[in-house]
């Protein structure tokens, strides 16, 4: 940050005019989210004959109200689940005891938290950056099209962004915070949320890492203030995968699955990506039953929500030797794979039409962003805002890339991306009002 500029933190008055023009445009991106979750959406899943909530979500949520352990109830069978964290289930058991389970509410009820993150992040660029990137901060959060769509059928990767979002935010808002009181509070804040992050997904701990590399940024006692908010929110993730490596019987950070995603991710590198690709998605099935070990009897109709603890770690145990060894006797070919990942994780989806249509919209949002980088990265010492948001983008792109890379998933760095495009759309129109020389 060069001297003179606005720092995070201290943000207009609410009665600002350009504060009410950033809560207009969180209004609106409400009301567009309300629109595609009880109009649009149900209309598209008519006409493809799909069902409304492809992960099983809501019933994980449901079996929390009911039963009191993560399961699967009815709908998988396995109850309780080692194969999900429980932080985006939590969060849709209380939109159903707030308002039921109607598909609609639990769409937009998913994306309540990017709204919330949307309205301080917007706050927080008017302070830095001036009105217009703060408009295209909220608009990059709220309104990215594969976002919208993918919460609004009921998946936890934009609530898991807006989580690790907010934690960053809030760290470095409590590392510059004036009294002890408000430092504090910032601070619990970021640690709470970065704790539901990792119980959200297990790639949280990627976002701590981030945190850990760019606390050198926060000088003297802010070091310590952010490995201490890092610490402890590492105390949820660890009681809970305690819960799920005693019942899996080996050791387990929040969830399983990592191993199978790995071939599922190889099985589309081979074939082609295709969850909803008859043809595609039964070569994925087979892959994992032949390298996996499922016994005959599972391997009709195989679906992890049909898998006790037990049967999952023996999978995953079986699946990771064989990852081993694939990566052991070709090396080249699965540096390949990652090197393709990188821009899958991007754009891939699940056709070559939608996969070009996801590169329309995210193409010129990486460009903007990779401006922003330039621009904040320049600072002496570089912004920290800026390097969390870019460790912790780089860090997720590298991790899918090795695994399993598919644009759903650069959802969860959406609001990592919108700062930075916050900060390229600044350093763009400083370039076009700056006087000819």
């Amino acid at each position: 940050m060069t001297p003179g500029e606005p720092r995070i933190g201290a943000a207009p008055p609410l009665t600002d005019r350009t504060t009410r023009v950033l809560l207009l445009l969180v209004l609106a991106a409400a009301v567009v989210r309300l629109l595609v979750c009880f109009v649009l959406l149900p209309r598209w899943e008519a006409t493809q004959g799909v069902g409304r909530f492809p992960d099983g979500y809501p019933y994980l949520a449901q079996s929390l109200l009911d039963e009191g352990t993560l399961g699967f109830g009815p709908w998988g069978g396995a109850s309780p689940t080692t194969v999900k964290g429980p932080g985006f289930p939590l969060w849709l058991a209380l939109g159903i005891a707030a308002g039921g389970d109607n598909p609609g509410w639990l769409g937009f009820w998913s994306g309540v938290p990017t709204l919330a993150l949307a309205w301080f992040l917007g706050r927080a660029a008017l302070r830095r950056f001036g009105i217009v990137p703060a408009c295209a901060a909220i608009a990059v959060t709220t309104l990215h099209p594969v976002a919208v769509v993918m919460t609004s059928r009921v998946l936890p990767d934009e609530f898991y962004g807006a989580l690790g979002m907010g934690a960053c935010l809030a760290l470095v808002c409590a590392a510059r915070a004036a009294t002890t009181r408000t430092k504090l509070a910032l601070a619990a804040l970021s640690a709470a949320l970065l704790a539901g992050h990792m119980v959200a997904r297990s790639t949280g701990i990627l976002t701590v890492f981030a945190i850990v590399l760019a606390a050198p940024l926060l000088a003297g006692t802010r070091i310590r203030l952010a490995l201490g908010i890092a610490i402890f929110a590492l105390v949820p993730p660890a009681l809970w995968s305690a819960r799920s490596s005693l019942l899996e019987g080996r050791p387990v950070w929040v969830h399983s699955l990592a191993a199978y995603n790995f071939w599922v991710g190889e099985a589309f590198d081979r074939h082609g990506s295709g969850w909803n690709d008859a043809r595609r998605w039964q070569a994925a099935v087979d892959l994992l039953v032949e390298q996996g070990g499922i016994a005959p009897e599972q391997r009709a109709g195989f679906h992890y929500a049909n898998l006790t603890p037990r049967d999952v770690a023996a999978m995953e145990t079986t699946l990771q030797k064989a990852a081993a060894r694939l990566i052991q006797e070709q090396p080249l070919r699965y540096l390949g794979r990652c090197a393709r990942g990188l821009y899958r994780f991007w754009i891939q989806s699940q056709s070559r039409a939608r996969t070009i249509q996801y590169a329309v919209v995210v193409v010129p949002l990486l460009a903007l962003a990779a401006i922003g980088t330039g621009r904040l990265l320049r600072g002496d010492p570089p912004e920290a805002i800026g390097v969390l948001c870019l460790g912790v983008i780089v860090l997720h792109n590298i991790a899918y890339a090795m695994i399993l890379p598919m644009g759903r998933f650069s959802v969860e760095v959406c609001p990592h991306t919108a700062w930075l495009a916050a900060a390229g759309s600044a350093a763009l129109l400083t370039r076009v009002r700056r006087p000819p020389v």
